[in-house]
């Protein structure tokens, strides 16, 4: 698949939560609950992590740390960790080279920072902004700087 490709069902897979629960919660009188949050964001960071894009040099791109962020927002801290334990295991069992950059260990005191952040403020969208340009920057800094 050409990269556009990629990108685009990448996205699907951070959308994917969000569309269940369109589809879930239409006609019903309960906004959400957490146990439908962690189902939904367990099926998508796993479908994510599973159809990654590969380039020719190894390196595997995902959008997991999008969907945990959403899932810890939406969730809790259970669900947030549940998911940090999911991808953890999954992607040290799927190996390759470089697996301990694919972990990225500094992402996820930041998950938990923008989290915090995101409970103490009212700018929902600046922070989730933010977080989703360092959730973007730091991964490909890390890649960058351990292949150069």
């Amino acid at each position: 698949m050409d990269l556009s490709k990629e990108i685009l069902l990448q996205l699907f897979f951070a959308l994917l939560p969000f569309i269940m629960f369109n589809i879930y919660y239409r006609d019903k009188p309960r906004n959400f609950s957490r146990k439908f949050i962690l189902i939904t964001c367990t099926i998508s960071l796993f479908l994510s992590v599973t159809f990654s894009y590969h380039d020719d040099s190894g390196v595997i791109c995902d959008i997991r740390y999008i969907i945990i962020y959403f899932g810890m927002i939406f969730g809790g801290w259970q669900t947030g960790f549940i998911l940090l334990l999911e991808f953890v295991i999954y992607r040290l069992y799927l190996g390759g080279p470089e697996v301990w950059v694919a972990l990225a260990i500094p992402m996820f005191p930041l998950l938990i920072l923008f989290y915090i952040i995101n409970k103490r403020t009212q700018r929902f969208v600046l922070v989730t902004i933010l977080a989703g340009i360092t959730f973007t920057i730091i991964p490909y800094a890390i890649t960058y700087f351990l292949y150069i």
